[in-house]
């Protein structure tokens, strides 16, 4: 999960293109306030294998690393319309604390981006994407 500046996305005509985005809408709900509305645009995934099988050998900061890549080659988003990165795992792993911080770097991502990560077993993916869509409402 890639949160992406708004400011530059609508600037550079990159909507179409990125992860996540955000359009002010205006709701009853709301009561006059203008909030953003975030929108999914594309997602990546690592393959769901069974445990110990195909990817024994590999760290999840491997396979988080490529996922990010190709998120990024798909896309075509610059770097610098990036503005923070949140990935999910199922379980710690106990040598890479902030595997979503370690892909990142690894993957050629600047270090200046923030970046988190989620370990909440088969939910981490859902939680990540909220996470990111509560920043995006709340104006990070």
């Amino acid at each position: 999960m890639i949160l992406f500046k708004s400011s530059n996305l609508i600037k550079n005509n990159l909507l179409k293109t990125v992860l996540v985005s955000n359009a002010s809408i205006t709701t009853q709900q709301q009561t006059q306030q203008t909030r953003p509305n975030v929108v999914l645009i594309d997602a990546v995934r690592t393959p769901f294998v069974v445990s110990n099988t195909v990817f024994r050998e590999l760290l999840a900061v491997d396979l988080q690393r490529h996922a990010l890549r190709a998120l990024v080659d798909r896309t075509n988003v610059p770097f610098e319309d990036i503005g923070h990165i949140i990935c999910g795992q199922v379980v710690q792993e106990c040598r890479t604390s902030n595997i979503a911080r370690e892909a990142a770097i690894t993957a050629g991502f600047p270090d200046s981006i923030p970046c988190n990560t989620v370990t909440l077993a088969c939910i981490s993916s859902a939680i990540s994407t909220q996470n990111i869509a509560s920043m995006i409402t709340n104006g990070y």
